[in-house]
């Protein structure tokens, strides 16, 4: 009998475009060569869950926030598993995966970075000065990001690869079926899918759609994500729609199990 290789995919456990990545990825890998795990690192389990295959092994390491002894959880995890590789997929995380698998003696280690290097806080640019260079892989997903970290890492430039974001086309086609228009008949529709978050420049978005909405009474705007009306920047949204006059032309749906139809049947489709 064939010995697979054990892969473990560390990842909170939000949906969010990286950890959505991630999870693309663990289901790429042919089950026949490759036995992967997907690591939650959060404290309670989230909406990611219900994306995981039956057939995934699952496991969570329950913690408060990223500086509760994760690196020590996760060093514990991976001595324990054996595995042949490790994969990460978020800035903050990548640093901590790094220095627990090194510690355990994994030699494969390959870390993915989901934002830009000028996006990061200092606390994460000082932690991957002390890591990246023992990594195996880093993966960007743009050609400007990969330049952008070469000039941050021009010593580390022949371990990173461009690798545009995979797209899980089965899952898609198969929440499309019997899908229905989720819009107003007669409007022309701008959706952006993501969190509603500082990062993402949702402001910016309201802004140029209020000079576009001008010209056209019939424009609407769908924001897919989750959302807390506790959160300041949403209330500021929230104010800035306000002040553009635009509440009857903008919609919050929050996080959606299936966000496809709104992606289908939008005009544009409006990336963070």
């Amino acid at each position: 009998m064939k010995i697979r290789k054990k892969i473990l995919f560390f990842t909170p456990s939000d949906v969010g475009g990286a950890e959505r990545v991630t999870l693309t990825i663990a289901k790429m890998l042919p089950r026949s060569e490759y036995e992967v795990k997907i690591i939650f690192v959060c404290d309670k389990v989230g909406d990611l869950k219900k994306f995981v295959p039956q057939w995934m092994l699952t496991i969570h390491i329950k913690i408060r926030n990223i500086w509760d002894f994760v690196s020590w959880r996760m060093y514990c995890l991976i001595k324990r598993e054996h595995p042949y590789a490790v994969f990460s997929s978020l800035h903050y995380l990548n640093p901590r995966t790094i220095l627990s698998a090194r510690m355990a003696g994994v030699k494969n280690i390959i870390i993915r970075n989901n934002t830009g290097w000028s996006a990061w806080r200092p606390d994460i640019k000082m932690l991957a000065w002390l890591t990246y260079g023992n990594a195996s892989a880093i993966v960007l997903q743009s050609d400007e990001m990969k330049s952008e970290l070469q000039k941050v890492f021009p010593h580390l430039a022949s371990l990173m690869r461009m690798i545009p974001n995979p797209i899980d086309t089965e899952i898609i086609s198969e929440r499309l079926k019997n899908s229905k228009n989720p819009f107003i008949e007669g409007t022309i529709n701008f959706v952006y899918c993501g969190r509603v978050h500082p990062i993402k420049g949702l402001d910016t978005l309201i802004i140029a759609f209020a000079n576009v909405q001008r010209t056209n009474a019939n424009l609407r705007l769908t924001i897919v994500g989750d959302y807390s009306k506790n959160l300041k920047y949403y209330r500021m949204l929230q104010s800035l729609i306000s002040n553009k006059h635009l509440e009857e032309c903008i919609d919050f749906v929050g996080f959606q199990d299936n966000p496809y139809p709104y992606m289908k049947y939008a005009d544009c489709f409006v990336r963070g």
